[in-house]
């Protein structure tokens, strides 16, 4: 078979043609951009409770009262530092739970609301907190719900589910946290023992 000298041209220029297409191809991923990937695992973070136990002693219609002693938290963390309180009360509803007699010291009112102003005479119970100049690295921020001044009657109201109380955006080394409990009760909350359980959870995590 006879093949015309000009197609045999334009055959060997495509040819040609590709293979050069090709190494530039090649030559330009192999001079691509690096991609620089870096991570970082969030350090540890420390947490000291001063006490684990709070009692009201016994509580009075004429009366908000403070529990006696306040819990206070050293926090030491080398990322942020996140403190969380979660409620058990009644495991459906917070408060001060009578179990036997089924009666609650509603959180932080009889209806349950995020806040409150305690008064005598009107059922409420929750918690306050405030930060001191201990401690080194960023400041903790309490929650708007708990930023009140022990002075006052102002308290927040606990939750079953775990919330933010306080937290940083960075470091801190040794920062502290006071909590005060405050309750008063209304003359339908029954006579008897009313007990429950506040957990406060120390995170690197929001």
């Amino acid at each position: 078979m006879l093949i015309k000298k000009e197609n045999l041209i334009a055959e060997i220029f495509i040819i040609v043609f590709v293979g050069l297409l090709v190494v530039w191809m090649l030559s330009d991923v192999a001079l691509g951009d690096d991609v620089n990937v870096s991570a970082t695992i969030a350090g540890g973070i420390d947490c000291n409770y001063s006490t684990n136990t709070a009692s009201f002693g016994e509580l009075t219609t004429g009366l908000v009262t403070t529990a006696f002693g306040s819990t206070t938290i050293d926090i030491t963390s080398n990322d942020v530092a996140v403190v969380k309180v979660q409620d058990t009360g009644s495991t459906t509803d917070p408060g001060l739970w009578y179990a036997s007699e089924k009666d609650i010291i509603g959180s932080a009112d009889s209806v349950g609301a995020d806040t409150a102003t305690l008064e005598a005479g009107t059922e409420g119970y929750g918690l306050q907190a405030t930060t001191t100049d201990a401690g080194s690295g960023e400041v903790m921020t309490i929650a708007p719900r708990y930023d009140y001044a022990s002075t006052t009657s102002n308290v927040g109201g606990f939750e079953i589910s775990n919330i933010n109380m306080a937290s940083s955006t960075d470091a801190v080394a040794g920062r502290r946290i006071i909590i005060y409990l405050q309750a008063a009760i209304s003359p339908s909350n029954l006579p008897g023992a009313y007990v429950d359980i506040i957990t406060y959870t120390c995170s690197n995590t929001l």
